[in-house]
Formats: structure tokens, C-alpha cells, sequence
């Protein structure tokens, strides 16, 4: 560890993102780590710190993995009415066979992805921060732009084909990308 004192703040960013009552509870949480900032700040004796915040983003993510295909019934029919001078026939309609239109269909996974950025700040630095949210959407993107091995995706097992209409669990082992 240096020689510089740390206060640590885990701030959640995409898990509770749209939440009200999270972004209330994200902007008391900021309101009161600067309050304290200040506070350590003021105090002489205190070596210079840094403020440590942790974005945490989760969040789930479909992704194309493969075709499947169905074959849509199609109808055909067939009819004839017959005149001949004053007389006429009733239409009699026949269903005759007629193929089928085979269709593409998509495969979809369902995968969870996790990253964990840590961003150090000065007390003056974290005054500027307004928005906990949008600090920590902006400081993951630069990371994983930096180093995506920081992004963490693992298959749920779930599959839903676009022919069948249904999410399906998958039983098979997930896989990570």
C-alpha cells in the first residue's frame, strides 16, 4: 500500500441504472463521501488520499449463435365450373398439395457480462462528479476500450429460437466468451 490514505466507495452502475430510488441512493452516497472528503481534507495532520470508486456494471446481452429453419405449410386449391349453353355446374373447389416455404430462423444465447473498474480520484476530482451513473458508464467504456479481458461474460443457458418462439434452458455446461 503507499503511503497515501484510500477511502473506498463501491458505487453500482448498470445493475440499478433506471432505478429512482438507486440513482436518490447513489447521489446521497456521493453527497455524503464528499462531505467526508472535505472533512479529511481540512484536517492538516492527514497525509494527501485518494478516493477509490468501483463501477460495477452487470447485465445480460443476446447474442446470435447459430440457424435453424422451419418449413411454413402453404395451400393450394383448385377449382372448375362447367357451362354449357343455359346450364352450369357448381364451383367445386380441391385442395391439392403444395410445398412448403422453407424459412431461416436465428439461434439466440442469453449471456450475463460483469466488470469491476476501479478509478482513483482526488477530493477535487470527485466535486466535479455529478452523476454516478454516467461517471461510471464513462469510466467503464474507456477501460474495456482499453482492455476487454476486464469484461466477463458467461453463457445462462438460455436459448431462444426464433422459429420456436420460446426461450429454452439449456442443460448442456455454459460456456464464456
Amino acid at each position: 500500500m503507499t503511503n497515501s490514505r484510500t477511502i473506498f466507495a463501491l458505487l453500482l452502475a448498470g445493475t440499478f441504472s433506471g432505478s429512482a430510488l438507486a440513482k436518490e441512493t447513489a447521489a446521497a452516497g456521493l453527497q455524503s463521501l464528499k462531505a467526508v472528503c472535505d472533512e479529511l481534507t481540512s484536517n492538516e495532520q492527514l497525509k494527501p488520499f485518494k478516493v477509490t470508486v468501483t463501477c460495477r456494471h452487470s447485465g445480460t446481452t443476446w447474442k446470435d449463435v447459430g440457424e435453424s429453419s422451419v418449413y411454413l405449410p402453404n395451400s393450394r386449391e383448385i377449382s372448375a365450373a362447367f357451362r354449357v349453353k343455359q346450364y352450369a355446374s357448381e364451383t367445386s373447389p380441391q385442395a391439392v398439395e403444395a410445398a412448403k416455404t422453407p424459412a431461416a430462423c436465428t439461434v439466440l444465447e442469453k449471456f450475463k457480462s460483469t466488470a469491476l473498474v476501479d478509478v482513483s480520484l482526488s477530493c477535487q476530482e470527485l466535486k466535479a462528479v455529478d452523476d454516478v451513473t454516467s461517471f461510471c458508464l464513462d469510466a467503464i467504456e474507456a477501460r474495456l476500450e482499453e482492455n476487454p479481458a476486464q469484461f466477463v461474460e458467461v453463457s445462462t443457458g438460455e436459448t431462444y429460437d426464433t422459429c420456436k418462439g420460446a426461450v429454452a434452458k439449456n442443460t448442456k455446461k455454459p460456456k464464456t466468451n
